[in-house]
């Protein structure tokens, strides 16, 4: 991503990541923060320990995954998949991942460096983080830190409201009003 950014002469790009993705760009930030301008993201991992799901998957090892556990997990979010936008629109990236990629990823998610929010809250432009009401709600965990903690670090906190996790899914109005309030787009 970063080799992207560079080749296409540009100067710093703003970044959005989402989830396991949110995580990428706070990486991808600290290995050059002169690539990246404002860094926005919406419920990444900031510590160690990983979220519900990537701790699910790591913790059952990554030959029972590879086995078993990535048919069972397609399975299982084809079967709680909303009506309205399907199993096939919600989880295509899930379905095509190469699935010992997906175990790594997820295990690099529960093993993040004990330092890895010191990191963040250090850089030149930490930007924003994106919650969900309903993920918020339920308490901190790695992808849900406490806002205050946040706050104080110089990182602007906003909520989706109505929404979890899957906030582009649960209130897509919300969640690209919370967007672009934290790239600061005037109307």
């Amino acid at each position: 991503m970063l080799a992207v950014i560079r080749s296409l002469d540009v100067g710093a790009v703003d970044l959005f990541g989402h989830s396991m993705g949110g995580t990428v760009g706070i990486i991808a930030a600290l290995k050059d923060s002169q690539a990246i301008g404002r860094l926005i993201v919406a419920e990444a991992n900031v510590e160690p320990g990983g979220g519900g799901a990537s701790l699910a998957i790591a913790r059952q090892g990554r030959e029972a995954f590879l086995a078993e556990g990535y048919a069972k997990l397609i399975d299982k979010l084809d079967a709680d998949a909303r009506p309205d936008y399907g199993p096939t629109l919600r989880y295509a990236a899930w379905r095509d991942a190469d699935p010992a990629a997906f175990f790594d990823s997820a295990a690099g998610l529960v093993d993040l460096p004990q330092d890895f929010f010191l990191q963040y809250k250090g850089l030149p432009n930490p930007g924003a983080f994106i919650y969900g009401s309903r993920t918020l709600a339920a308490g901190p965990t790695p992808d849900t830190p406490d806002p205050a903690l946040l706050e104080q670090a110089g990182i602007r906190t906003l909520t989706v409201a109505d929404a979890g996790h899957s906030m582009m899914f649960d209130n897509l109005p919300g969640f690209m009003h919370a967007l672009v309030a934290a790239l600061d787009i005037k109307a």
